[in-house]
């Protein structure tokens, strides 16, 4: 429990926060300053106690709903030691989470659970609220996607939003492909068995990096200079007690290269997702912008990241002056042309893959929780959760269905938080 709480009964409770992600999930209560654990997102199967599920691998909304019940309870009263019906919640989510997700989480938390309030707070307010700024253009690399969200004196300006299949799955699946091509001591057919999505993930974490931007020019052309090629030593990786495989060092940086040169003809890199995003951008915000860039996710925490993403936009943008780049845009390059920009990332006082979390613990330490929590009454009345892409909600008049205005958490003619 938080300290001092037990010193009377006169002090409310503080509020959990939680963030569901895809592939992991924080918990803590309001006011701390880091979460009190980070779990996988899985819960024990039912056939087979041994194997897990993950929680976006669910068959249908039971299904998910006996999942978030079982997760829950974990987090509560393994994790937390807490009675969830005593406390209110914040929830912090994706701006693009699924609305079945959504409303079946709300269930479990109103239904079963008990929750009397709850706060929904988009992710990307919450990683800037974290940092006490109202403007940034948010870059947060998840599991699935890498999604660039420009936030303006708190307003999320949602026509500008770029998306990309370059989240951490892509990097594993990359790093697979190149690891089956490039082991030293066993053959593919024996190899890929063993390459689990948990050993991949663990080899990961300790051996990738992302390089330096001239060493990656060598590395998409061997002819680029000669001097640039030290032979990284071959990194070994234990499978278990009797077998391992060996790999070539090269790899420990190649891998990282998906995110910077993304070889598919519909997609695009993270350096060229942001400054699409600026360009489409108002003019008068895009010198803010740039130098408020907040990186958020697990994924973008590898060594070298943060200065590799710079350099990659400024050598776009001093090559803007001279030659069109390979861009499908054909405004891009007129956009930047006379404009000379300061990329700058934000220092976070937590880690990146805490930055979400942080910000929903300060909205749960504020008023917020009770001026714009969505009570447990007000859903059984009308069985909705605001949402931003929910017509209905986002009225003029108020929430539609809803009878008294006075009734919606959010008083008459507001549908979602500020900042939406």
């Amino acid at each position: 429990m938080p300290l001092y709480e037990g010193i009377g009964l006169i002090n409310e409770k503080h509020p959990v926060v939680l963030e569901i992600g895809q592939a992991f999930t924080k918990a803590g209560f309001a006011g701390e300053n880091a979460p009190r654990c980070f779990i996988p997102s899985t819960v024990p199967s039912k056939d087979n106690p041994s194997k897990v599920r993950k929680l976006i691998d669910y068959q249908d909304e039971s299904d998910l709903y006996q999942m978030l019940v079982d997760f829950l309870n974990t987090i509560y009263f393994k994790h937390l030691l807490v009675t969830p019906k005593d406390r209110k919640v914040v929830i912090v989510e994706s701006l693009f989470c699924k609305s079945q997700w959504r409303h079946t989480l709300a269930k479990v938390l109103y239904l079963h659970y008990e929750i009397l309030t709850v706060l929904w707070i988009p992710s990307h307010l919450a990683a800037v609220c974290s940092t006490g700024a109202d403007t940034a253009l948010v870059v947060d690399v998840g599991y699935s996607e890498a999604l660039v969200l420009p936030v303006v004196n708190g307003v999320t300006l949602l026509n500008h939003v770029q998306a990309q299949d370059l989240g951490s799955k892509t990097f594993d699946e990359n790093l697979k492909t190149l690891l089956l091509d490039n082991c030293t001591n066993k053959p593919k057919e024996e190899l890929e068995p063993l390459l689990t999505p948990e050993v991949i993930e663990d080899i990961r974490l300790r051996a990738c990096f992302v390089t330096k931007i001239r060493r990656a020019q060598f590395l998409s052309d061997p002819s680029f200079s000669s001097n640039l090629n030290p032979q990284l030593k071959p990194f070994k990786y234990e499978i278990d007690g009797d077998n391992f495989v060996e790999f070539e060092g090269i790899l420990r940086e190649q891998a990282a290269e998906v995110w910077f040169h993304n070889k598919d003809p519909e997609g695009s890199s993270l350096p060229y997702m942001i400054l699409d995003c600026l360009a489409s951008c108002p003019i008068d915000t895009r010198r803010k912008l740039a130098s408020s860039i907040l990186i958020t996710g697990g994924t973008p925490m590898l060594p070298g990241f943060k200065a590799r993403l710079v350099r990659e936009l400024k050598k776009i943008e001093s090559e803007l002056g001279e030659t069109k780049p390979d861009f499908k845009d054909e405004k891009f390059t007129e956009k930047f042309r006379n404009g000379t920009y300061e990329f700058r990332i934000f220092s976070c006082p937590i880690k990146e893959n805490c930055v979400n979390w942080l910000g929903g613990a300060v909205y749960g330490a504020s008023e917020a929780v009770n001026l714009r929590g969505v009570t447990k009454e007000f859903f059984m009345k009308n069985e909705i959760v605001p949402d931003w892409c929910n017509p209905g909600c986002n009225s003029v008049t108020g929430i539609v269905g809803v009878s008294n205005a006075a009734s919606s958490p959010f008083g008459s003619g507001v549908g979602l938080p500020k900042g939406l």
